[in-house]
């Protein structure tokens, strides 16, 4: 979902921020964590991680803009649609969302008790965290991503039989 289409630049504790800019970016990290338990199930994302990218989302779009992708979020919330960013904004969205959040945790939780081994878990789960650039990028652009990632050289690489 948007988890990572947010997250963005380095933590800088919103010390920049007026308190319009303050108050988007507390009520966007909200729905972040919201978001973020029901795609990751047991794990949810620290609210430092989820404040820290809506701060820097904030500070890099602008009160209007920032609160203009977040009430086009809030209105599909609950629904299977997702904001589609423009791909210039989503490239600077994915391109700092590492920045913030650390998606080892959020994703071994989508891999846990899938069948696989320790071992499996741990290599997809490294995969998918060393294409979270790219793949954020294309969801939060609406863009194919199938490719990103050779899901059959993943199996071989995984050791995972199909």
């Amino acid at each position: 979902m948007v988890v990572g289409g947010l997250l963005l630049a380095a933590c800088g504790g919103g010390d920049d921020l007026s308190a319009d800019e303050q108050a988007i970016a507390d009520e966007w990290a909200d729905e972040l964590i919201r978001e973020a338990s029901e795609d990751s199930g047991d794990v949810s994302l620290p609210s430092d991680e989820a404040l820290c990218a809506t701060e820097a989302v904030v500070a890099e779009f602008g009160a209007e803009k920032s609160a203009g992708y977040l009430a086009e979020d809030l209105a599909l919330a609950g629904t299977d649609e997702d904001v589609i960013y423009p791909e210039a904004d989503a490239s600077v969205i994915a391109k700092a969302t590492n920045e913030c959040v650390d998606w080892d945790p959020l994703l071994r939780s989508t891999f846990e008790g899938s069948g696989l081994t320790g071992e499996q878990v741990d290599c997809v789960t490294s995969v998918f965290v060393d294409n979270a650039e790219e793949l954020q990028f294309r969801e939060l652009a609406g863009l194919d991503s199938d490719d990103v990632i050779d899901l059959d050289q993943l199996e071989i690489d995984c050791n995972i039989d199909s």
